[in-house]
């Protein structure tokens, strides 16, 4: 390691939880269909903006809001696969009983913590990226 390799450090990264919760209901709405005309920055920004209202400390709000931006153009049949190996998993497991409804939000949930988690492991620098461009 060189002298500059002591000066490095790993870039920040959200709370997943509260990323999760960002980002979740932006992707059922574009899931639905819905959202037509509604700007979804703004819906990630109020959700953020609710959190503190709650109590949330500015980085799990903030947190919150990166979730709900990287919803905006996250990829949906990658989501929609989460749903799908979540069902299975429940299946397979027998937590499930035949002819019940998983709770949506916990699928949902499940399935964004898997997307999120995935794109935090290919791309570690994307929430500090998302910091910079928001406080720019």
């Amino acid at each position: 390691m060189g002298l500059f390799g002591l000066f490095q450090s790993k870039p920040r990264t959200p709370h997943l939880g509260f990323a999760v919760e960002g980002f979740y209901p932006i992707a059922i709405m574009r899931n639905a269909g819905a959202g037509a005309g509604l700007d979804f920055h703004q819906v990630a920004l109020g959700n953020a903006l609710e959190l503190l209202d709650k109590g949330c400390t500015q980085d799990q709000a903030l947190s919150a809001r990166w979730g709900g931006v990287v919803a905006i153009t996250a990829d949906m049949d990658v989501v929609a696969r989460g749903l799908e190996a979540y069902d299975q998993t429940m299946s397979e497991t027998g937590t499930d009983s035949p002819g019940t409804i998983h709770d949506a939000a916990k699928r949902w949930r499940a399935a964004s913590t898997m997307f999120l988690g995935m794109l935090l492991a290919q791309s570690p620098g994307e929430y500090e990226r998302f910091l910079k461009h928001i406080k720019a």
